[in-house]
């Protein structure tokens, strides 16, 4: 539909006062014949006469924006494009006041409606006259009370989206063309003109920090990371230490008399780490006494090594100093 634009002009220029549009869409539309059970929510016309009723459902809820009230419509329109006319009269604009749909309501199963209710003051519309002239033609009505109220009042059951209800009055026998017909029902709105947006308000103070969430499930392990460099060396440690709880032979083989075994012997090891060292046991043979220093002797008869205790024979001590604690034959 086209809209239309109304103006009011001044002397110093042009001043836009309000706006007609199409208003709410028209989602529902049936009639209903009385005690009858057949659905005619599909037909082409609305047949309105003393024994049917006609029902009209706009989506205002969804259409005006928030904040709209009563005082910014200007005129609401309800129009209806009469197909047929078979007995004069009139009739009335009511509210319905229960829900319904266009594709189960019937003669038996239909909700109530109030015609005008005088409840927070909704004035009502006037009887609408239609004889034979009217076919083909539009039928304008104004319902700008009833759509102010929808507004003001909305906490009402018959001012929500349950729409409008037509009754015949003084025997008419008509129909208006449906949506699914060749012309819809229409509901035109005129807005008044509301005053620029205003400034924005300030800040409100912070809120109060809300209490912890409750702990979030364990995460999956994440990728193993790349290994890092090197550290520096450490410091060499101390002396090695003589072998400690290996088997030690009661005689010795060439075996026992390495370089490694050799170098292995240190000042300050007792004669049971010798032994351990070396793995078998000296020959007290081959013991010498050398004033308050004893040399024994761990041989096989071609390869020995001799060491050197002191008085109590137990420490191996440096008697010349260097390695003059012991000494080897023979390798």
């Amino acid at each position: 539909m086209i809209h239309s634009i109304r103006y009011i002009f001044f002397s110093l220029g042009l001043f836009f006062s309000a706006f007609t549009h199409a208003g709410p869409t028209l989602t529902d539309d049936a009639y209903t014949v009385k005690s009858v059970s057949t659905n005619y929510g599909a037909k082409t016309t609305l047949i309105l006469s003393t024994n049917n009723n006609v029902y009209l459902k706009f989506l205002k809820s969804s259409y005006f924006p928030v904040g709209t009230i009563g005082s910014h419509v200007a005129k609401a329109t309800l129009k209806l494009y009469v197909d047929s006319v078979t007995t004069a009269g009139s009739f009335n604009v009511n509210f319905v006041t229960g829900t319904w749909t266009e594709s189960k309501i019937n003669g038996i199963s239909q909700p109530g409606s109030l015609a005008f209710p005088t409840t927070a003051a909704p004035v009502g519309v006037p009887s609408i006259a239609i004889t034979s002239a009217s076919v083909n033609q539009w039928i304008n009505i104004d319902i700008t009370n009833q759509v102010q109220d929808w507004l003001d009042f909305n906490t009402l059951s018959y001012l929500n989206d349950f729409g409008l209800k037509l009754v015949s009055t003084n025997n008419l026998l008509m129909a208006f063309t449906s949506k699914e017909g060749r012309v819809a029902p229409q509901l035109d709105i005129t807005i008044n003109a509301m005053g620029p947006k205003g400034a924005t308000g300030s800040v409100g103070p912070k809120g109060a920090i809300g209490p912890a969430g409750p702990k979030g499930t364990t995460g999956s392990v994440g990728p193993k990371g790349a290994i890092g460099p090197a550290g520096p060396k450490g410091a060499t440690g101390g002396s090695t230490g003589g072998s400690g709880g290996g088997t030690v032979s009661n005689t010795c083989s060439s075996s026992n008399f390495t370089t490694a075994i050799f170098n292995s012997i240190t000042a300050g090891m007792t004669i049971s780490q010798v032994e351990q060292a070396i793995g078998c046991k000296y020959d007290p043979m081959y013991t010498q006494r050398m004033g308050s220093f004893t040399a024994n002797t761990w041989g096989d008869g071609t390869l020995g090594i001799s060491v050197y205790f002191d008085a109590t024979d137990s420490i191996v001590t440096g008697l010349f100093g260097g390695d003059s604690v012991k000494s080897a034959s023979g390798f």
